[in-house]
């Protein structure tokens, strides 16, 4: 996924996620609601789904991956309202705007499976997909109410948006004798250009709160991932670069 400029920072996602406790369970019919709203509110038109994943429910279970096909989807929403999936993933994207992409992702231990792990409900969408969709009130607010539908739903234990960027790996090269190099990791600019900082996925956001549930440790206080106060909504609003 390519960056692009964002409050003069680059970033190349916005996720709204929220994350379910291991011990919690997650009722399928719920994700078949969340994911039927999805695909009729917050897909556009002219952007089509491209590819469905599932999972049943076992550690062990292997993933189902493959192009999205009403014949996939009704065999997976059947599934859904029987408890018998703990993976659904949908992704889609605009055929003429290939950087314009929004995918679903839910992994949640269903009533009578057996999934022990930190469950998340998540939407996330490539940063010129949310332009198209901050455009919309209407779908703003089809945002707003699918986040109040799994919070309602599936009690999270907590959740929160954020803008993010994920940083290119560097390719495969020869390296000389003493193994691989060692790759440190990504940290976020010292000074930041705007007040909404980007995250750098799988760094300052995801891995570290997800280590201190996992540990036990109960979650982080209020701090800007999981809170925008007015002057922030204030500041976004303002200016676009």
């Amino acid at each position: 996924m390519e960056a692009v400029k964002l409050y003069n920072q680059e970033a190349t996602q916005f996720t709204v996620r929220f994350f379910i406790a291991p011990d919690a369970t997650v009722n399928g019919q719920l994700v078949l609601e969340l994911a039927d709203f999805f695909l009729a509110n917050l897909v556009f038109p002219g952007c089509r789904p491209t590819s469905l994943w599932t999972k049943t429910p076992g550690m062990d279970s292997k993933p189902s991956i493959g192009e999205f096909s009403e014949k996939r989807w009704s065999t997976a929403a059947k599934r859904l309202a029987a408890n018998g999936l703990a993976v659904v993933r949908l992704e889609a994207q605009t055929r003429d705007f290939p950087d314009q992409k929004i995918d679903l992702y839910v992994h949640g231990n269903p009533p009578g499976g057996d999934e022990r792990v930190q469950g998340a409900i998540e939407v996330t969408r490539s940063v010129p997909y949310l332009r198209h969709l901050a455009a919309s009130s209407e779908t703003i607010e089809a945002l707003i109410e699918f986040g109040r539908t799994a919070w309602n739903g599936a009690t999270p234990c907590y959740g929160f948006g954020n803008l993010a960027i994920l940083p290119k790996r560097p390719g495969v090269t020869p390296f000389a004798m003493g193994g691989p190099p060692k790759l440190g990791p990504v940290a976020p600019p010292a000074d930041r250009p705007h007040a909404i900082p980007i995250a750098y996925t799988g760094n300052d956001i995801d891995g570290n709160i997800d280590s201190l549930i996992c540990a036990g440790r109960g979650i982080k206080g209020a701090f800007w991932a999981t809170y925008l106060g007015a002057r922030h909504v204030e500041m976004a609003a303002a200016k676009r670069s």
